[in-house]
């Protein structure tokens, strides 16, 4: 079984040896395409053995589907510079599932790392099996298609990711997402990080929180609204004292009770309405679940929720 690995980067001569010392070794073979690099980036990929290839950038989706091209492997890991991986082993825990369950596709794990000392987690499609039909989508938050009877395996491999290591680079890239978005605007998908965007930069400026509300009531009218969703949504009235709101929003929504974030708003909820026993019960509820349920990406960058847990149940003491 051969595992290609698939890295797209533009001047990535600071984060790219973290990347490649990872990796070095682990792959079949590495690919990299340059999307215009003006530093040392190709130099770098060349001295660790990369296969260089370039590419005018066209969007992310383009650039990742051009690496597929060019890989020899029967898979294909993808990634970005910014990545390290966490642990070298994972290749044979990917070799494993692939070799148990033949999948067409295995979800990891990104870490997004801060140094506000809480990392957060999402979980990406990264690893795929090299076929016509898998190509990836979008200039910008690209995601792999998905082929009807395709299967997927889901994996805890992660990925240390260094990309939004400061609230300030969070922001930077958000806004020129919004700005992309803005002008290119067309589905469902890209509505969702629309949303998104203005619910990151609302704890900025909250001149986005109006931009927010108007674009989310259009699109739970049009798409299917996920979990995530509806956090921004209560997550912003929440914190802005919209309290009659937020419980109504949680109340309409409770097929969602039991998850991390919707018992930690309904138990801020619940102390700003005077229901204080009932809201330290579930606050300490809330102290009892797994990182992976807490520290998820954009909300554990925006703040810490145990933090405001504690700082509640203090005063309820």
């Amino acid at each position: 079984m051969k595992i290609s690995a698939c890295i797209v980067a533009k001047n990535e001569e600071l984060n790219l040896p973290r990347l490649l010392k990872s990796i070095d070794g682990l792959f079949h073979e590495i690919i990299l395409v340059d999307t215009g690099s003006t530093d040392n980036t190709i130099e770098i990929a060349r001295d660790y053995g990369c296969k260089v290839y370039k590419k005018d950038w066209q969007g992310m989706a383009d650039a990742r589907n051009f690496g597929i091209l060019k890989v020899s492997g029967d898979w294909i890991w993808h990634f970005d510079a910014d990545f390290e991986l966490e642990n070298p082993n994972d290749v044979e825990k990917v070799k494993e599932i692939i070799q148990k369950e033949s999948p067409d596709i295995i979800s990891i794990f990104y870490r997004n790392l801060t140094i506000y000392g809480r990392d957060s987690f999402v979980e990406r499609r990264m690893i795929h099996r090299k076929d016509k039909n898998l190509y990836w989508i979008k200039p910008v938050h690209e995601n792999l298609i998905l082929p009807k009877g395709i299967r997927i395996a889901r994996s805890d491999v992660k990925i240390k990711h260094y990309g939004y290591f400061t609230q300030d680079i969070l922001f930077e890239k958000t806004k020129g997402y919004l700005k992309y978005l803005s002008q290119n605007f067309k589905d469902c998908y890209d509505f969702v990080y629309l949303i998104k965007s203005l619910f990151i930069l609302s704890f900025v400026d909250k001149n986005y929180i109006n931009e927010f509300f108007k674009f989310h009531s259009r699109f739970i009218k049009v798409c299917n609204p996920t979990f995530l969703d509806f956090l921004y949504a209560v997550n912003l009235l929440v914190f802005n004292q919209k309290i009659e709101q937020a419980m109504l929003l949680l109340e309409m929504n409770k097929s969602f009770s039991g998850r991390f974030y919707y018992e930690f708003f309904r138990a801020i909820a619940e102390y700003e309405s005077g229901q204080y026993d009932i809201s330290r019960q579930r606050f300490l509820k809330c102290k009892k679940y797994p990182e992976e349920d807490i520290y998820i990406y954009p909300f554990s960058l925006l703040y810490d929720p145990l933090k405001i847990i504690d700082y509640y149940l203090q005063k309820l003491q």
